[in-house]
């Protein structure tokens, strides 16, 4: 799930909180990945999503590490 509000960044929402991910911006036109590393939700189990590299579209690859 995602939050996107006026004056709020981009955000995935009521993740698992103790859980860990990793994230990925994929570029649909190159196919080029640049990794973003590992995260970890909030206390609310939200994550706000960092701006991507550079303006047009991309996709965000959002994956849970097993462990």
């Amino acid at each position: 799930k995602t939050k996107n509000q006026p004056n709020t960044k981009p955000a995935i929402v009521k993740i698992e909180k103790d859980v860990n991910y990793t994230a990925s911006w994929a570029d649909p036109l190159t196919g080029e990945l640049i990794n973003i590393g590992n995260i970890k939700p909030d206390g609310n189990g939200d994550w706000s999503v960092p701006a991507a590299p550079i303006l047009h579209d991309w996709v965000l690859i959002f994956e849970r590490i097993n462990k």
